[in-house]
């Protein structure tokens, strides 16, 4: 960075000026001060006299003022008078109101004496002690006697009244708890008695009982009761399908590993070809005793058959028509065996009940028939099996 040399004042080379310059002292007359001072007036007392000589007292170059030397002890006169009066303020003295019409106020202190003590007593001067508060008046005792009498009277009201709310809540806890107990009697009492009437309305209709013990769609083999699966006996996405090629021959599809006595037993039904099929029960598929039940869709015609041994002709037991029967349809079957009595059902109707005592448990299954006039091939697809247990 590069700086310009800067000019002060009349100093030409660039440098500052000095501070102080040499002072030339010349004539002590006016107008030849070279520095510009103020010149002083000549001195009052006039020109100092000449020295003295040696060991003399030197003599006061200005002259002794004309008081000092008339009163040595004195000082020099004020050149400006005597000074005024001592002030005992050191302000000056404010001016002066108007006159008070009242006078002057008493000075309370005339002859310096100090204003009189208002605490002073006769003898030793010590104020007396601050007099004590006498105590209040007694009430009068028959104001005290009814405070006192209405106090109690409050506080055995109190009292009556808390023993009046405790008993009051005793009494609405003790009846809310009889009635609740009551409620619950009556709700127990009402239940059972639904249950009751339940358990009547379900041994009293149709399935008649409560205890489902096997469901099972017939889609396959996974309930684990051992149904029958051959080239007559088969699983499809529909149901359980039986079917016989042969005339003149029934062909029977048991669950092997079921044995009931007393049962209501469900399926559903569709005959695909043919005329004949139903379902069996009771049954044992080695010595081919069982019963059967049976409808021929062309005339919706059932029968309840036994079979008691190989190659021996069965035994009706029910034949009739129904017009609850859809031949062309599903059609709800369901047998009811209970003890020696045998009812059966379609499509939750009623159609026989009679008694037989040959056969007492055994299996479930299905059953095809193709008879003389059937043609071919009987197939029937079975469906939603459940069996309740009486």
């Amino acid at each position: 960075m590069n700086h310009n040399p800067t000019s002060y004042g009349g100093n030409q080379d660039g440098q500052p000026p000095q501070t102080y310059q040499e002072t030339v002292y010349a004539s002590n007359q006016p107008g030849s001060n070279p520095n510009n001072y103020p010149s002083y007036p000549p001195n009052p007392y006039g020109a100092p006299p000449p020295p003295s000589s040696p060991g003399a007292t030197p003599i006061d170059p200005y002259g002794v003022p004309p008081t000092v030397a008339a009163n040595p002890a004195s000082g020099p006169a004020n050149p400006y008078g005597a000074p005024p009066p001592a002030n005992p303020y050191p302000y000056p003295n404010p001016p002066s109101g108007p006159s008070n019409p009242y006078g002057a106020p008493p000075n309370p202190y005339v002859n310096n004496a100090p204003p009189p003590n208002p605490y002073s007593y006769p003898g030793n001067g010590a104020p007396p002690p601050y007099p004590v508060a006498p105590p209040p008046a007694p009430r009068p005792s028959g104001n005290k006697t009814v405070l006192i009498v209405l106090a109690l009277l409050v506080v055995l009201g109190g009292l009556v009244a808390i023993i009046g709310i405790s008993a009051r809540n005793s009494q609405i806890a003790s009846d809310n708890a009889h009635a609740t107990a009551t409620a619950d009697a009556g709700s127990k009492a009402t239940a059972t008695a639904q249950v009751n009437a339940t358990a009547t309305a379900v041994v009293s209709n149709y399935p008649f009982s409560n205890k489902l013990t096997f469901s099972d769609p017939l889609k396959d083999n996974s309930k684990g009761v051992g149904w029958y699966v051959d080239k007559g006996c088969k699983f499809a996405s529909d149901g359980y399908h039986v079917i016989e090629t042969t005339a003149n021959v029934y062909y029977t599809c048991p669950s092997k590993n079921t044995n009931y006595s007393n049962f209501t037993y469900q399926v559903s039904m569709q005959i695909t070809q043919g005329d004949l099929a139903g379902i069996s029960f009771r049954g044992n598929e080695n010595q081919y005793r069982y019963y059967t039940f049976v409808f021929r869709k062309s005339d919706s015609t059932y029968w309840l058959l036994l079979y008691t041994e190989k190659g021996v002709k069965p035994q009706t037991l029910d034949k009739n028509t129904t017009s609850y029967f859809n031949g062309t349809g599903t059609n709800q079957l369901g047998v009811v065996a209970r003890g020696s009595k045998i009812t059966l059902y379609v499509n939750g109707h009623q159609l026989t009940s009679t008694t037989d005592s040959t056969l007492t448990s055994g299996q479930i299954g299905t059953v095809v028939y193709n008879g003389e006039n059937e043609g071919d091939t009987v197939e029937a697809v079975f469906s939603d099996l459940k069996l309740w247990q009486l």
